[in-house]
């Protein structure tokens, strides 16, 4: 007949082997989820990817929409505003309250009150001195100037592209006008 002093180390080694395997089982979750986090932190999900390639695709689209109001404030004023009154001047005339300083200004250039944001809340940011073309640029997603992640309308600085560097597009559309007066409605599209 078993005793009770016979039980007592079998328990205990139950005891034991269970609290062993429960200690294990919770060492190990906690390795994982450290792992799993640490996976995240290294790489951004397919999602994540996607909105930061949307973001920089916005920002090199916005920073290509300067390009015609710049021309035109260029066209009226002579010259392209300095880096001093910068992007502002295409929607207030540079200078004081009272007068501007700059001759033939017939802004504003943008139809907003305000300059946009780049997609990580920043101002565009802008520089001429002198030249063919200003120099537009976002900061990018890690909001510092002069890193890899900045975009530009001059693409890759040491790449040595033009104006607009590779986001310009040379489309060549004719266009066919009518006369509505004419009584003849819209003409039938050729294909």
């Amino acid at each position: 007949m078993a005793t009770s002093t016979d039980s007592v180390p079998k328990l205990r080694s139950l005891t034991f082997v269970t609290a062993l395997g429960v200690g294990l089982g919770i060492i190990a979750g906690c390795g994982s989820r450290s792992a799993d986090q640490q996976s995240e932190e290294r790489e951004p999900s397919a999602d994540q990817q996607k909105e930061e390639r949307d973001a920089m695709n916005f920002a090199k689209t916005q920073i290509g929409l300067f390009k015609g109001p710049l021309n035109r404030y260029r066209l009226h004023t002579k010259d392209f505003p300095s880096t001093e009154q910068g992007l502002q001047a295409l929607i207030t005339p540079p200078g004081d309250a009272d007068e501007s300083t700059v001759t033939g200004w017939k802004g504003p250039y943008l139809d907003t009150d305000a300059l946009p944001p780049d997609p990580w809340g920043n101002d565009y940011q802008y520089e001429f001195e002198g030249g063919e073309f200003p120099k537009v640029w976002s900061w990018g997603p890690d909001k510092e100037d002069g890193t890899e992640d900045d975009i530009s309308n001059r693409g890759s600085e040491s790449s040595g592209e033009g104006e607009f560097g590779d986001m310009e597009e040379d489309l060549d559309i004719e266009v066919d006008t009518f006369d509505m007066d004419s009584g003849g409605g819209f003409p039938e599209p050729e294909f």
